[in-house]
């Protein structure tokens, strides 16, 4: 997945692992043994435990060249060579000293949200108390089902449920709002809603999507931090809708009913009543990456968005010149047939190893110098004659023959194994137990099993 997913445009098939038989088995499983068990222990708070530094990033919407760029970035920022990679991967950080908050809005509007969701929860699993994943408002079937991700789902993977449903399909592939919906698709909002709404750093920060709601203020005030037993899932469902604004009291929002605005007075009041010093959140895309809004005089208390994807509903591929996509996803062509929004990216960097001190540091990118980062990594590089209605590979397709296995090599007794993963009969630790020589490479489930080594973290 690191570094062989953007060498592939459109075909998809040639993936191993790419069928919903496969990641239906892997969310499964992922399911089962990581989200619910924490979800039983903690449940939709999260408590942030790193020693050092923890790494926060925003809005990511399926533009997975962003969040490989970021993750790369990250090493130039931190000393990387007293810190422990995960050896399955080249990117992650693997070490207590250092923990990831992702806050929510991996899908839609994206050409890779499937393949953003896939390596963060491959990340999970190999790494489960380094990382949190928040949700955020587009990981709500309602709004995942409209904005795209529905669509993506079922044009790359559920070509089963696709025939089985062809009166679901008009012209580009696009999906019926009235019809039965993919098994596939709605696995992935089985999981989403395991998903935690937010993470503390007790007497720091706190993390959230959208941001605080009048129910989740009334409900979760003076409680030093610990939201564990206040905040619910429909709580959370109104939190991840919430805007700050530079005024006061609350207002309502245009996103629609049901969704407020808060203001400044709002925002310190909730904070300093649980001992906190800064509200994180993304939701709103952001031209620098990174916004602030100050709550007071001595600049100790502060609202900050943080968006990371940078060039927002861009493709990777795009004309130098226009920055209009190189060839457009043939699930939505419409949506990305403008180009991306030229809107830089943020990612924010907490150092709190000096105990009750905390260094914020923003790291921002655009959308070239992401991309620029993620085709160093990967090896990947555009074809610019590539058309709209083009099947070719965009990149170097040799990576992947380099680092996984075709189907076709592998034992009898392994694909036995195989399909008996795919009907959900193995645990995770079981399926993360086989194919140990593999690396997470492009889908973190290749195949035939996943490509995930167990952790002791």
């Amino acid at each position: 997945m690191e570094q062989t997913a953007l060498t592939k445009i459109d075909r998809y098939s040639q993936v191993p692992g790419m069928n919903s038989g496969d990641i239906t088995a892997f969310l499964r499983a992922f399911e089962r043994e990581v989200l619910e068990p924490e979800l039983y222990a903690e449940r939709y708070s999260r408590t942030v435990t790193a020693k050092q530094a923890t790494v926060v990033l925003g809005d990511l919407h399926g533009q997975l060249f962003n969040l490989l760029a970021f993750l790369l970035d990250l090493h130039t920022q931190v000393n990387i060579k007293y810190l422990s990679l995960h050896p399955a991967s080249k990117l992650l950080i693997c070490d207590p000293k250092i923990q990831y908050v992702f806050m929510g809005d991996y899908v839609d509007r994206g050409e890779r949200s499937v393949e953003i969701v896939m390596l963060l929860f491959a990340y999970k699993a190999l790494c489960p108390s380094g990382i949190i994943l928040l949700q955020g408002n587009h990981e709500q079937a309602a709004t995942n089902e409209y904005y795209g991700f529905s669509k993506e789902v079922e044009y790359k993977l559920d070509r089963v449920w696709k025939m089985a449903n062809p009166q679901s399909y008009g012209r580009y592939g696009q999906h019926s709002m009235h019809s039965a919906q993919s098994p596939l698709w709605r696995q992935f909002n089985s999981v989403f809603s395991k998903l935690p709404f937010v993470a503390v750093l007790p007497g720091g920060f706190m993390a959230t999507h959208g941001g605080i709601s009048p129910t989740f203020v009334k409900a979760c005030s003076n409680q030093r931090g610990n939201f564990r037993e206040c905040l619910s899932p429909g709580i959370g469902a109104e939190m991840v809708w919430a805007d700050p604004h530079e005024g006061s009291g609350w207002d309502a929002s245009p996103r629609g009913a049901g969704a407020w605005r808060f203001g400044r007075d709002i925002a310190l009041q909730f904070l300093y009543s649980n001992g906190l010093k800064r509200l994180l959140r993304g939701h709103e895309q952001m031209a620098k990456g990174i916004s602030t809004i100050w709550l007071d005089t001595k600049s100790e208390y502060a609202v900050q968005t943080v968006f990371s994807a940078a060039d927002y509903v861009g493709t990777f591929c795009v004309d130098k010149t226009t920055n209009r996509p190189l060839r457009l996803p043939a699930w939505e062509p419409q949506m990305f047939n403008g180009g991306g929004q030229r809107n830089h990216g943020g990612m924010m960097v907490v150092d709190h190893s000096a105990g009750s001190r905390m260094d914020f540091h923003p790291c921002i990118l655009s959308g070239k110098e992401a991309r620029k980062l993620a085709k160093t990594f990967t090896g990947a590089h555009c074809h610019h004659s590539v058309s709209a209605s083009a099947t070719r590979e965009c990149g170097c397709h040799a990576l992947l023959r380099q680092r996984m296995k075709p189907r076709s090599s592998i034992s009898p007794s392994v694909q036995a194994e195989h399909i008996n993963c795919a009907s959900g009969s193995y645990s995770l630790q079981t399926v993360l137990n086989k194919s140990k020589t593999q690396l997470i490479a492009l889908w973190a489930i290749s195949s035939p099993l996943l490509a995930l080594i167990p952790t002791t973290r």
